[in-house]
């Protein structure tokens, strides 16, 4: 197990911004939208397999979230 830091979830968020030019929440789902990219372009994985290897609990919000990032 990680050992815990106390720190508060704002002063992570803006140092995280700082460091990263975006915040956690737009890291977290740019990372999640290339995984189910690199899951489309190299499987033949269905929806389903590809939300549930993607993190996402269901497969109609894993579509409406890749194409509002992607466009496609």
């Amino acid at each position: 197990m990680l050992p815990r830091t106390r720190l508060l979830r704002r002063v992570f968020e803006a140092r995280f911004a700082v460091a990263l030019g975006r915040s956690p929440h737009v890291e977290f789902v740019r990372v999640r939208v290339a995984r189910v990219k690199t899951l489309l372009a190299e499987t033949d994985l269905g929806t389903s397999d590809v939300a549930e290897r993607s993190g996402y609990r269901h497969p109609e919000y894993l579509t409406v979230q890749f194409t509002r990032e992607t466009g496609e």
